[in-house]
């Protein structure tokens, strides 16, 4: 069995060469952990219909079901308040508030929805429902493997306001991407190895 430092392409003689990679290493994490933070609510790509998805498992216990399950009640009511970019407002049907409409609110109007928002908190009611006027989540077709990890985490009850939930979510996302980038890999000596550079760049 190789050792570790092995089987990711580190030298154990070369010491610049561990510098470079823990370097890479700790710039792929602050650019991680500031990528989450900043990035506004619901931004991430397809986010509320992921942590919908995340939800509804949660508190059913259950799989989705495409075209029966619905986005939590939560998630709704936060797009009623929350920003969102013209490509996500679209893919809501227009029925919400781009950023450009936002800004063109008062400073008051505006921190009227952030105390809004900041007050939503996870609740009962995600379940599958025939309704028309609630919104379908797309993402119920989804592979179940990493939402009943999350949904586990959801569940565990460290804080259950929204704003909290999806930034650990999108902690255990990074955790996930971590260790698919940078764990050691099962190469065999001689085999070929991605220079961390790479995947770094690709991460």
């Amino acid at each position: 069995m190789l050792p570790c430092s092995a089987r990711i392409g580190i030298s154990e003689s070369d010491p610049s060469e561990m510098a470079s990679n823990l370097t890479l290493a700790l710039l792929f994490l602050a650019h991680s952990l500031l990528f989450l933070t900043i990035t506004p609510l619901w931004e991430g790509f397809d986010e509320p219909f992921h942590f919908g998805y995340v939800q509804s498992m949660g508190e059913t216990l259950r799989l989705p079901v495409i075209g029966r399950t619905t986005l939590p009640p939560a998630v709704s009511e936060s797009l009623r308040y929350a920003p969102v970019s013209y490509i996500v407002n679209r893919n809501l049907s227009n029925h919400f508030t781009d950023f450009q409409a936002y800004w063109s609110m008062s400073a008051a109007e505006r921190g009227k929805r952030q105390d809004a928002l900041r007050r939503i908190q996870l609740s009962a009611g995600s379940v599958d429902t025939g309704r028309s006027d609630v919104i379908l989540n797309y993402e119920a077709q989804q592979a179940p493997a990493y939402y009943a990890v999350a949904a586990l985490l959801l569940r565990s009850g460290i804080r259950n306001d929204l704003l909290t939930q999806v930034f650990i979510l999108r902690a255990l996302s990074l955790v996930f991407g971590s260790v698919a980038v940078w764990a050691p890999k099962p190469w065999p000596a001689g085999s070929f190895r991605p220079h961390p550079l790479e995947s770094a760049c690709l991460s």
